[in-house]
């Protein structure tokens, strides 16, 4: 392993060292990181697609706050399950993303796998998968606690 890749372990990625050795931006640039280009791809069509319409209704701050919320929880949720091995990509920020738009949505048309259905239905797969599927489960769970905790924010605790 080359010295550029022990920066990017040590600075860019969620593990047990870096959870106890005080390197706490961690928690953030994790969700900055991806090393599998169809990780990336996936993840920016998501953003770009759901971020778009929700900086368009509620504002860019209020998206930073989602994506960067999604990853912090997300981190410390996946941290909390996961005490082994590397975790990096955007998973946590997206799904605070996509769960926000859910939550606000739910009636809205989204094409899953090029299969329009409604947004509530997405939402609930996420769920699913994120309990019983995921190997990335920690920090898909914590994004959609994020998005949901942003959601009932905003709303004044009152979910519809």
């Amino acid at each position: 392993m080359c010295i550029r890749d022990r920066f990017l372990i040590n600075h860019f990625t969620l593990n047990p060292y870096n959870s106890t050795s005080w390197r706490q931006h961690t928690l953030v640039t994790h969700a900055f990181s991806h090393t599998q280009l169809f990780h990336f791809f996936f993840n920016m069509i998501t953003l770009y697609f759901m971020g778009r319409g929700l900086e368009y209704r509620f504002g860019s701050k209020m998206l930073l706050q989602l994506y960067l919320g999604g990853a912090i929880v997300g981190a410390i949720i996946n941290n909390m399950k996961n005490r082994q091995g590397i975790h990096l990509g955007a998973n946590s920020s997206i799904m605070a993303i996509l769960t926000y738009f859910i939550a606000s949505f739910p009636q809205e048309t989204i094409l899953l796998f090029f299969i329009p259905v409604p947004a509530w239905v997405v939402g609930a797969l996420i769920i699913v998968q994120s309990m019983f599927i995921s190997e990335q489960s920690g920090s898909t769970m914590g994004g959609v606690m994020a998005g949901l905790m942003m959601f009932l924010y905003k709303r004044g605790g009152k979910l519809y």
